[in-house]
């Protein structure tokens, strides 16, 4: 984990650490699957393009509680520019 991972409150004085990872790839390659599939235990058969998504989970590293944000991004040409806003403060790019 890198130096630019950041604590959120939660319940009083307790803090999370926050993990924030990017998901990147061509488009219709299957980020969006990976990531629900990840997060909710589902997987769906339909597609639906991206064009910006994310997803939160908690998670425990040595016994230590996390929360990794998870960006989805949009695969396809045209969303070049918007892509690049998530990528600030990423800690993990997929």
């Amino acid at each position: 984990m890198t130096s630019s991972s950041s604590n959120h409150p939660v319940n009083g004085n307790h803090t999370n650490k926050t993990i924030k990872c990017v998901c990147v790839g061509d488009g219709c390659v299957g980020k969006t699957s990976m990531l629900m599939s990840y997060t909710t235990n589902t997987f769906s058969q339909s597609y639906v393009p991206t064009v910006f998504d994310n997803y939160s989970i908690t998670i425990l590293i040595s016994g230590e509680p996390y929360t990794l944000a998870l960006f989805d991004t949009a695969g396809q040409s045209g969303y070049e520019l918007m892509r690049a806003f998530s990528y600030t403060n990423t800690d993990v790019f997929l």
